[in-house]
């Protein structure tokens, strides 16, 4: 039997739901105690030890610690993010599967562009590009030019993004010195709503631990 421990942001998560809902989702955690891994579950990708379960409209990510017999959830999410953007789109949509290209900083990972390439998307590091010696403008200029999506954890493409606007788009990752599992679990537990404000057109997509802002 596993002991089940929520995070701060699953707290937070949980005591926002409805009543009917808070006390269905709470009979799940319950039981991932139980059946850590009950049907319908899906493993993260790129991790060993996050998992993913549905509750009605709603998703639970959790790590399992089968040594310690911990279930740690971190998150409890509506599949859809609501944000002002989501309710009118700047224009014309696109296909993410086929249109979103993404640049991803030497911040991170080049298994970061594999597992972008797992949701359907291009994706390119900048080791790929050589531009591993390259200027912010540098970077940002390259990105304008070819409409990318620049994923990083450099601030002075936050403040560009929302100085200038788009071309290029930012994914703006701030999860501090956390190991990729955890990246790729905090990345998961958000992509259906990143891919949609990337699609609806918008110039920047700031990411924590705690929450994801959408900047039309």
């Amino acid at each position: 039997m596993h002991e089940v421990l929520l995070e701060r942001a699953a707290e937070r998560d949980l005591k926002a739901l409805a009543r009917t809902v808070y006390d269905r989702v709470v009979s799940h955690l319950k039981a991932l105690s139980h059946n850590p891994r009950p049907a319908g579950c899906k493993k993260i990708t790129g991790s060993c030890s996050d998992w993913r379960i549905r509750i009605g409209d709603y998703r639970v990510i959790y790590e399992i610690d089968d040594r310690a017999k911990v279930v740690k959830v971190m998150r409890i999410r509506h599949r859809l993010l609501t944000c002002p953007l989501m309710a009118a789109s700047r224009g014309p949509s696109r296909n993410p599967a086929n249109q979103v290209k993404f640049l991803v900083d030497a911040n991170f990972p080049p298994r970061l562009c594999v597992w972008l390439r797992s949701q359907r998307h291009e994706a390119e590091h900048f080791f790929d590009r050589n531009l591993l010696t390259a200027t912010d403008t540098e970077i940002w200029e390259r990105g304008r030019l070819e409409s990318l999506v620049i994923f990083s954890r450099d601030t002075d493409f936050y403040d560009r993004a929302l100085l200038y606007g788009a071309p290029p788009q930012i994914v703006h990752v701030a999860v501090g010195n956390c190991s990729n599992a955890r990246l790729f679990s905090v990345l998961t537990s958000e992509w259906d709503d990143i891919e949609q404000a990337l699609v609806s057109g918008c110039r920047l997509i700031s990411i924590t631990l705690e929450k994801m802002e959408v900047f039309a």
